[in-house]
């Protein structure tokens, strides 16, 4: 997407920025979170162990 270099930066174009940068950070601490727990996953994988081993019991989410 093109950005209109003559647009002028008002309040509102502001607050959206604020808001899509806040949901940029949530998401970003979700994929983190989620590739710890796949990490700590994968440290007890061994062959032969069985799934429920390895994936149960599913921590919360925080």
């Amino acid at each position: 997407m093109a950005i209109d270099k003559d647009v002028i930066i008002d309040e509102d174009f502001i607050r959206r920025f604020e808001e899509e940068t806040a949901v940029l950070r949530n998401l970003e601490k979700q994929v983190h979170d989620a590739v710890v727990r796949a990490e700590g996953r994968i440290a007890r994988m061994q062959p032969g162990k069985s799934m429920k081993d390895v994936f149960d019991p599913v921590p919360p989410k925080q």
